[in-house]
């Protein structure tokens, strides 16, 4: 089965990370009946763009930071842009309908700029080439700097 968590799955799978230190916060769409049982079972933790659109991006954020972060001394986060709604990212790829919205990434990001155990972030899922006006290129470079300016304005001078 090929679908967005796919990747990760065979991470667990080869043991490299336990599935209890996984979540997915926003996928939206159809999920394959035999990952959806897989999570399920493997205690790895999945919000749904409808349980963020419910609880809102920081809380959702919040929600999976404790249930992912067990016995964790450092997070890695990859921010997948295709969890937005194609109505406001055009650049992601496949048409997404009923995706988070740009606030509810924002606060999502906003909660994981201020989590000291975040040490690293990647953003993925953007197609310049599908979207011409820029937008979803924008709002990704705007989710970047919002992640980096709080922590950068802790540092002092060198």
């Amino acid at each position: 089965t090929d679908w967005s968590g796919s990747v990760v799955r065979r991470l667990v799978e080869t043991g490299a990370v336990d599935a209890r230190n996984i979540a997915w916060v926003g996928p939206s769409g159809l999920v394959p009946r035999a990952e959806w049982d897989w999570i399920q079972h493997s205690g790895a933790t999945l919000l749904t763009a409808e349980d963020v659109h419910r609880q809102g991006g920081a809380d959702a954020t919040r929600h999976a930071l404790t249930s992912a972060t067990t016995d964790c001394d450092a997070v890695y986060v990859s921010l997948g842009m295709d969890v937005l709604d194609s109505a406001h990212a055009p650049g992601i790829g496949p048409a997404v309908i009923g995706g988070l919205t740009p606030t509810e990434l924002g606060h999502a990001v906003a909660v994981l700029a201020r989590e000291p155990r975040v040490v690293a972030l990647d953003v993925v899922e953007v197609a310049p080439h599908l979207d011409p006006s820029g937008r979803t290129a924008r709002l990704a470079s705007n989710l970047i700097f919002d992640f980096l300016a709080p922590r950068s304005a802790d540092l002092s001078p060198a």
